[in-house]
């Protein structure tokens, strides 16, 4: 997997597409190398370390969520998950510069952060619900209480029914293989007729060592002789990270 569409810089350090491979040089214009072996460029190569581990974090995450973020076309996700991610690095105070980490860092920054920036979770559903995670069972829950579709689904023209999406991962960042489990309600009509308690529910290894992330969405469908067509709005098809227990 190749490097997010980034530009910008952390530090002194400012990244870049040449010749279509992304690159690195400090605004005076150093180069890759001597950045690396040079003394006088020593903060930058820690700055260019940490920034390689935010990328590298921001690509496992992205990969992890993605069958449930498909539906939401943001061209921009790479680059807010990875924004996003230094902050995390940057607040990482056991490390010293150059080996600051995720871990170590405030993964609760990611608690509340869209994936889909055009269809907010925040504005497509306005009815409460109730995230959970237990790191002894493993076990993650949404809970949403009775609600009216009609009053507090905001959704496209066309959408007769939609659908509850969770899924929760003990994501390691290591791993070339991310992994999350997924739960979805049935597709509700859109209607004023108030829905009953729906509890989503996810189970990932019990006393992971893993930072646990718990994701909630929403899913736009248009019923049409008996079938269900689900529509790929970008404008609503929503989700969020609703929960994160660090470690």
């Amino acid at each position: 997997m190749g490097m997010f569409p980034f530009r910008g810089k952390m530090g002194n350090v400012v990244f870049y597409k040449l010749n279509g491979q992304w690159v690195a040089r400090t605004k005076g214009g150093a180069t890759a190398e001597q950045i690396a072996t040079q003394p006088r460029f020593q903060r930058t190569h820690e700055n260019s370390l940490d920034f390689g581990r935010a990328m590298r974090a921001s690509q496992a995450m992205r990969a992890t969520f993605q069958p449930m973020s498909h539906t939401n076309p943001d061209k921009l996700l790479g680059r807010r998950l990875l924004t996003t991610m230094i902050s995390v690095i940057k607040a990482d105070t056991k490390s010293k510069r150059g080996f600051r980490n995720v871990l170590d860092g405030k993964l609760e920054l990611f608690e509340g952060f869209e994936f889909n920036e055009k269809g907010k979770l925040s504005n497509t559903i306005t009815a409460p619900y109730k995230p959970a995670i237990d790191r002894e069972t493993g076990e993650m829950t949404i809970s949403i209480p009775s609600f009216i579709p009609q009053k507090m689904v905001f959704a496209p023209a066309a959408a007769t029914h939609f659908k509850f999406i969770s899924g929760g991962s003990a994501l390691d960042f290591e791993s070339k293989k991310p992994e999350v489990s997924l739960d979805s309600s049935a597709e509700l009509p859109l209607n004023n007729v108030a829905t009953g308690e729906i509890v989503l529910n996810i189970k990932v290894p019990a006393n992971s060592t893993h930072p646990l992330f718990l994701a909630l969405g929403v899913e736009f469908y248009q019923e049409m002789n008996g079938v269900m067509y689900r529509l790929t709005d970008g404008s609503f098809n929503a989700l969020a990270m609703v929960k994160v227990s660090p470690r």
